[in-house]
């Protein structure tokens, strides 16, 4: 062996080390930010009957803690991202806006219907009845609907047979 192929040889090392260092330091990083962000929905209602009843046919979604995936869960843009490439059946999904007469303020609402209910999105639009359960689903201070983690509960909630609101505010 020669000492140029040696030497190239402590260079592969080197880079393997260093390549090493920085996987594991960046899964190190991710690792803690997602036990950081780990946590249980925060579900506020109004204590009724029905409203109990609603928590209780969702408590496989709410009783366990939402555990963001690593690096696409932990990023909002890769969420976003990973999120728009998901196979299965697509929701019926629309956006109304809506102005508060009070003080002109315009509040966006995304509606989720699940595909196995006799509702149309033309019967909401069009402000008809809704004869089944809506869920409202508000998101944090710094996201909004379009965030994968409130588009997989809408669409968890949907696949229940419930209707999902998502409020943008």
């Amino acid at each position: 062996m020669t000492s140029q192929s040696h030497g190239d040889l402590r260079v592969q090392e080197r880079l393997k080390i260093i390549f090493t260092f920085i996987v594991s330091s960046c899964l190190i990083v991710e690792k803690r930010l997602q036990n950081r962000l780990t946590q249980f929905p925060l579900v506020l209602h109004q204590d009724t009957k029905q409203n109990n009843e609603i928590c209780s046919l969702l408590s496989a979604i709410l009783l366990r803690k939402m555990r963001p995936s690593l690096f696409i869960g932990t990023r909002s843009i890769l969420n976003l991202t990973f999120l728009s490439l998901k196979i299965g059946p697509k929701s019926r999904r629309f956006r109304e806006n809506v102005t508060i007469s009070f003080d002109g303020a315009t509040i966006a609402l995304d509606w989720e219907i699940p595909s196995n209910e006799n509702i149309s999105l033309e019967d909401i639009k069009r402000k008809l009845p809704i004869r089944c359960p809506v869920v409202l689903i508000l998101h944090g201070i710094y996201t909004d609907t379009t965030h994968g983690y409130i588009r997989e509960i809408m669409h968890s909630i949907t696949g229940q047979g419930f209707v999902a609101l998502g409020m943008n505010f």
